[in-house]
């Protein structure tokens, strides 16, 4: 199967049945003056492999199909003159990809099978106009990636008593997310705006991440974390 997927921990070339069908539906509105916008999209995806004639078994000679899916549900509020409530919210089996490519979209099963891995995502934050050039920003962004395994029989050393697994988050695994989160403070001071020729901001942020792989070596840390700071002087063309 190495020749038909990508393998590694963020198998985003997977090979597509059909194209991937994506329906999405907006509303806006602007109650109070306010600006109230809500979006709602859901994705079909699916997967094909195919099993040569000589593979041991117990893998089945021919292809395998499978279908995944998923949804999203996305807002920006505007709770008060200035203030904007945003929210992005995503599930899905088999859409790992979408997840900037930091979740695996299905694990191949020693049949050739294919199943479809449970990954779930979200971006959240707050965004304040405090002043006429001084935006605010606090965000919470965090992905979370399903375990999936099966035991395979055909690897070296395999036997029914000491089995070894294949997939994403088994036991001995390394580099295996559980979940991935971060926090991000924001302030962007806008220096110079004009409407014919552009605007220069100075961009900040400030990120704590956090992770926990599914499966961490005797003595080897739960939990890793970092800080991040972040300086941009952008131009932004009109």
């Amino acid at each position: 199967m190495s020749n038909q997927f990508q393998a590694g921990t963020s198998a985003t070339g997977i090979p597509n049945l059909f194209p991937d069908i994506v329906v999405k539906g907006a509303y806006d509105a602007h109650p109070g003056d306010r600006t109230f916008h809500v979006e709602a999209a859901g994705l079909i995806t699916g997967f094909k492999d195919y099993v040569m004639t000589g593979t041991k078994a117990p893998a089945v000679v021919g292809s395998h199909t499978a279908v995944g899916y998923g949804g999203e549900f996305n807002a920006n509020l505007e709770l008060f003159k200035g203030v904007h409530l945003v929210e992005n919210a995503f599930a899905s089996v088999g859409g790992g990809r979408y997840i900037f490519g930091m979740a695996p979209d299905l694990i191949v099963r020693p049949d050739g099978s294919i199943a479809p891995s449970h990954s779930y995502s979200t971006l959240d934050g707050i965004e304040a106009q405090v002043a006429k050039n001084t935006l605010l920003t606090a965000y919470y962004g965090g992905a979370y990636v399903a375990r999936e395994v099966t035991f395979d029989p055909n690897a070296p050393g395999s036997t029914l008593q000491k089995p070894v697994y294949a997939g994403w988050g088994y036991q001995g695994s390394t580099g295996f997310n559980r979940y991935i989160q971060q926090a991000t403070f924001g302030w962007v001071q806008t220096l110079w705006k004009n409407s014919n020729y552009g605007a220069l901001a100075l961009i900040n942020q400030y990120s704590y991440l956090w992770r926990e792989p599914w499966y961490v070596s005797a003595g080897a840390p739960k939990q890793a974390h970092t800080n991040m700071v972040y300086i941009d002087l952008r131009y932004t063309l009109p």
